[in-house]
């Protein structure tokens, strides 16, 4: 059962592979889970090298990691 917010995560980003969304708007997209538990998975998927979040202080920008795709 928690595989299934990082599958929603994944699936989301390969609909929309070039969107960047700060973690609250992608929190509301992947709706139905804890803040704390969508973070900690936004940031296992960021560990694996699949999402990129960029940090502009207060705001955390995710995206997926095209670099990662090509390797």
């Amino acid at each position: 059962m928690p595989e299934e917010i990082k599958e929603k995560i994944m699936k989301h980003f390969e609909i929309m592979p070039n969107e960047k969304y700060s973690i609250k708007q992608l929190h509301k997209i992947i709706n139905h889970v804890s803040y704390p538990t969508f973070l900690k998975w936004v940031m296992v998927l960021q560990g694996e090298g699949k999402l990129k979040i960029e940090d502009y202080g207060s705001v955390k920008v995710v995206s997926l990691n095209q670099e990662k795709k090509y390797e």
